[in-house]
């Protein structure tokens, strides 16, 4: 008898927004930057405008319910376009990952709405029911841009996105370095010189409370800038404690790390040492054979930052000295707030006052995140922030124990970006400045993206 040979058909090539994060064919309308698809570049161009233009110092000259900064009315006219083309449908349409990122996401939100809705006669007694409804824009506009990223960014472009916020990063470190030493803020400059007109450019702040001399970037704080840096750090970390790099690669991502150190210690913020260094000590922690081999690097990084910003070591070392740290104002200031709160947490310690009615203006400046949310939503809104952090951390974690070799950079990132944000949270408040959350978000969409399929449900958006 004679063997029957049947005809093998050839397996299906793996979809290119499936569990293959890093290879395979570029999917339809092709990958970021080489693609045809419109979606990808908006985000591209929201991540240009969140690097470089102080955006919320922009003001569109419209009524909304919502606060007009530049970069919500941007994001809801993306946002119409994101729908229009998930409704047009086909094979390259935005698809929905649901994670426990997005459900810790939605929940922090939640909470903050419903601790306005709970507390709306008396918001509206006081004058303060619009200020909220006004912060929790803010929120948001967050939580859509998360989806969005989460939707459109395929795992086979996560890696080009990584890079692309890497090159952004270094321009603003540049730019924060050039402020630094010539008094000059290239970025509101440009933005007073090209958008004045069609929107409303505020000023460039001069000097802080204390009356340091403010070196901002793009922001409208020192703290701000340096943590948007800080928390960009662990992508290029990452892609070096995981290896595989050329060293031509290898090469550039040590110069990102220190150009962007050097933009974050330019501010002469305690939090430019204090934010970078808690990251790192989460990646050593995870990379520890590879962190040793980097120490030289890490040294040389150290000794070049004299040159490259000079006097910023020397003076974050005097301010960090146990002497100057007790009694600095920042720190007095800062201490002096947790007696002060005692009155408004203890009468509403549930779900607080409605999120976003603490007015800074006519109440006191809160450097503690926490403490703010603490009065705004109670003990249940600080718990939710907390939740997400931690989701973030978890997915990120899955991505680095997957073995995965492109999966892994991005979630180890967004670990250390995460437990960052977490020590960040206690120094400043930090959601007063929506670039140190865009950020972490960003970090973290990109984890979500190449993380397993386990425990996540796929749906079209």
């Amino acid at each position: 008898m004679s063997a029957v040979l049947t005809p093998v058909r050839p397996k299906r090539p793996a979809e290119p927004d499936g569990l293959e994060p890093g290879g395979g064919a570029p999917g339809p309308g092709g990958d970021w930057p080489r693609t045809n698809r419109v979606l990808p570049w908006m985000i591209a161009g929201f991540l240009t405008m969140l690097w470089l233009v102080p955006f919320d110092s922009i003001q569109v000259p419209v009524n909304l319910p919502f606060d007009s900064k530049l970069d919500r009315v941007a994001l809801l006219a993306m946002a119409v376009l994101w729908i229009a083309v998930a409704l047009a449908g086909g094979r390259a349409a935005p698809r929905l990952r649901f994670t426990g990122v997005h459900w810790a996401l939605l929940a922090f939100v939640g909470v903050a709405v419903l601790s306005i809705i709970v507390n709306a006669d008396t918001l509206a007694n006081l004058g303060e029911l619009e200020l909220s409804i006004k912060q929790s824009g803010l929120l948001l506009t967050l939580t859509l841009f998360f989806f969005m990223v989460t939707s459109i960014v395929r795992p086979s472009e996560v890696r080009a996105f990584a890079t692309f916020a890497i090159v952004l990063g270094c321009i603003t470190a540049l730019g924060t370095l050039l402020e630094k030493r010539t008094g000059t803020n290239i970025f509101f400059l440009v933005a007073q010189k090209t958008l004045a007109g069609p929107f409303v450019v505020g000023p460039e702040p001069a000097n802080d409370l204390f009356g340091r001399p403010m070196i901002n970037g793009p922001t409208l704080h020192g703290l701000a800038v340096s943590t948007m840096l800080a928390f960009l750090l662990p992508i290029p970390l990452s892609r070096l404690l995981m290896g595989g790099e050329s060293r031509r690669n290898r090469r550039l991502l040590l110069l990102s790390v220190a150009l962007m150190f050097a933009g974050a210690i330019a501010t002469d913020r305690k939090s430019a040492i204090v934010v970078p260094v808690v990251a790192l000590v989460i990646l050593a922690v995870q990379r520890p054979r590879t962190t040793v081999r980097l120490l030289p690097w890490a040294l040389a990084i150290l000794l070049a930052m004299p040159i490259v910003s000079p006097g910023s070591l020397g003076s974050l070392r005097g301010q960090l000295l146990p002497s100057r740290v007790t009694n600095d104002p920042s720190t007095t200031g800062r201490t002096a707030d947790y007696p002060a709160v005692v009155p408004d947490v203890i009468s509403h310690p549930i779900l607080g006052e409605g999120y976003g009615s603490y007015d800074w203006h006519t109440h006191r400046i809160l450097d503690n995140q926490y403490l703010g949310l603490l009065i705004e939503t109670g003990a249940v809104g600080v718990l939710a922030l907390l939740v997400l952090f931690g989701a973030i951390a978890v997915v990120g974690r899955r991505a680095v124990t997957s073995r995965d070799a492109s999966r892994a950079p991005p979630g180890l990132a967004a670990t250390a970006t995460a437990g960052a944000m977490v020590v960040a949270t206690v120094l400043f408040d930090d959601f007063t400045y929506p670039q140190v959350p865009y950020v972490l978000l960003f970090v973290a969409a990109l984890a979500v993206v190449v993380a397993p399929d386990r425990a996540r449900r796929t749906t079209r958006a």
